[in-house]
C-alpha cells in the first residue's frame, strides 16, 4: 500500500473518532429533556401545582442530573382541557424536542393525546389520569402510569364497601366526562360482584356548581353514595350533601382526592368519617415521612394526594435513566429499563410496572377523621398489590368486564352475566 493511501487511510479513522467522540460529548452536554403537562389553572390549579412540584422534587433530589447529564424540565399549562393540552404537547414535541413526557391530570386529556404520544414514539409518563383503555385495549408501548388506571381502586373498594362497611344499596355521582364513567362504572360493578345493588347514578357537568336537583332527587333508601369529584367541585359536593342533611343519615364513600388535604383544611368538620380509596402514602413510613417533609421545606406546604404519583413517576423515570447511564436517545433500552423497574422499599409500599405498563401498588381504604383540633386521614385497610385487572387475568378482563362508558346510565338493576 502507498504511503499516501495509508495516510488516507489514518485520517479517516481519526475524522470517524473525532466525530464519534464529539457526538458522545455532544449528547453528554445536551441535556435530558422532560415536558411536563398540569393545569396550572382553572379548578384542579392546587392538584396541577402539587403534581408539578412533586415531580421536581424527585429530580432535583438527584442534583437535576442522571449521568453528568443535566436534566431540564419544561413545565406546560394544560388547563385541564384536552384540546389544550394537545397543542401544549405538540409544542412540547416539535418545539422544544423533549425525549419524554409527563404529568396529564385527567382523562379526557390523556385520551386526546394518545394517538399523537403513540405516532411520535415518545414515552410518557402518567402521573394522574387514569384512562382505563390507555393501559388496556388502547395500550402503547411509549405508555406508562405511575398512578392507577381508573377503574383499579373501585373494583376492589367496590366490594370491601359490600363486605366490610356492610352496605347494600348505592347511588353514584360524579362527574360527566371518561374518567367519571370509569370510576363510577368500576366502583358500581365492583359492589354489584360482591351482592350489592346500585339503585341510582347521576352524572353532573363540569365544574357544576349547584347539585341541588341530585341532591333532592337522591333515593333516600341507599345505605351508601359513592361520590367522584375532586377539588373545589369535591368542596362544592360535600358542601351541599350536608345541606340536604345527608351526612349522617346516608355514609358517603368517595374516589381519590374527595377528602384529601386541598379539601379538608376547608371542610373537614363536614366530611369527617367519609371513606375513600385509592394509592397513598403509609402515614408512619419512614419513606413516606422523609418526602413530606422535603415537599414541606421546599415548598412551604405540605403535599396533596395527587402528589404522591407524581413523584412515584419522577422515581420510575428516574431510575431508568440511571440503568441507561442517561442515554435517552436509546429509546428502545430506556423503554425496556423503565418496565423493569422494581421498587421493593417505598413511602407507598412495593412498586412496579405490569406488562401493560400500569403500577402495581396498594390500595388504602381511608377515612377522614377529627385529631385534636385538626383532622387527620386514617388508613383502615390495606388491599395488597392490586393489579388493575384485579382478580382476572388481563384475558378474562377483556371478556367479563363491560365497557364503561358503553355502560354509563345501564347500572340500575345491572346483573352480572354467568
Amino acid at each position: 500500500m502507498s504511503s499516501s493511501r495509508i495516510l488516507c487511510c489514518v485520517l479517516a479513522v481519526l475524522f470517524a473518532w473525532c466525530f464519534v467522540s464529539t457526538g458522545a460529548v455532544v449528547a453528554a452536554e445536551r441535556p435530558i429533556k422532560i415536558g411536563y403537562l398540569a393545569p396550572l389553572t382553572g379548578s384542579w390549579a392546587q392538584a396541577g401545582a402539587d403534581m408539578r412540584d412533586a415531580w421536581m422534587l424527585y429530580v432535583g433530589q438527584n442534583g437535576d442530573k442522571v449521568a453528568g447529564r443535566n436534566i431540564q424540565v419544561i413545565v406546560e399549562d394544560s388547563q385541564a382541557k384536552p384540546d389544550v393540552c394537545l397543542t401544549k404537547l405538540k409544542k412540547l414535541v416539535e418545539k422544544d424536542k423533549v425525549d419524554i413526557v409527563a404529568g396529564i391530570h385527567s382523562s379526557g386529556e390523556a385520551y386526546a393525546i394518545r394517538d399523537y404520544i403513540h405516532n411520535q414514539k415518545v414515552p410518557l409518563m402518567l402521573c394522574n389520569a387514569g384512562a382505563d383503555d390507555l393501559t388496556k385495549q388502547k395500550w402503547s408501548p411509549y405508555i406508562f402510569r405511575s398512578s392507577f388506571a381508573n377503574s383499579q381502586h373501585n373494583l376492589a373498594f367496590g366490594e370491601w364497601v359490600y363486605k366490610k362497611l356492610g352496605k347494600r344499596k348505592m347511588v353514584i355521582i360524579g362527574m360527566d366526562y371518561p374518567g367519571g364513567w370509569e370510576w363510577l362504572g368500576s366502583m358500581a360493578y365492583g359492589f354489584i360482584k360482591a351482592g350489592g345493588q346500585v339503585i341510582q347514578e347521576f352524572y353532573t357537568p363540569m365544574d357544576t356548581s349547584d347539585f341541588s336537583p341530585y341532591l333532592t332527587a337522591l333515593n333516600r333508601d341507599a345505605d351508601v353514595v359513592y361520590h367522584f369529584y375532586t377539588g373545589q367541585e369535591a368542596i362544592r359536593f360535600h358542601t351541599q350533601y350536608n345541606e340536604y342533611g345527608l351526612y349522617g343519615k346516608i355514609q358517603n364513600t368517595g374516589g381519590i382526592g374527595g377528602i384529601d388535604e386541598t379539601i379538608y383544611p376547608q371542610i373537614g368538620d363536614i366530611i369527617v368519617g367519609t371513606y375513600t380509596s385509592g394509592v397513598h402514602g403509609y402515614p408512619k413510613e419512614p419513606l413516606y415521612i422523609e418526602y413530606r417533609k422535603a415537599f414541606e421545606t421546599k415548598f412551604g406546604r405540605l403535599p396533596g394526594t395527587f402528589a404522591d404519583a407524581s413523584y412515584m413517576g419522577a422515581i420510575f423515570v428516574v431510575e431508568a435513566l440511571k440503568k441507561v447511564g442517561g442515554n435517552v436517545e436509546n429509546k428502545e433500552e430506556f423503554l425496556k429499563a423503565l418496565k423493569s423497574i422494581k421498587i421493593a422499599k417505598s413511602g407507598w409500599g412495593p412498586l412496579s410496572l405490569d406488562a401493560y405498563g400500569n403500577t402495581i401498588h396498594d390500595v388504602q381504604v381511608q377515612k377522614l377523621v377529627r385529631k385534636g383540633k385538626t383532622f387527620d386521614i386514617d388508613v383502615v385497610d390495606v388491599i395488597p398489590q392490586v393489579s388493575q385487572f384485579w382478580d382476572f387475568t388481563p384475558e378474562e378482563f377483556a371478556k367479563k368486564v363491560p365497557n364503561w362508558s358503553e355502560m354509563k346510565g345501564k347500572w340500575v338493576g345491572y346483573k352480572l352475566p354467568k
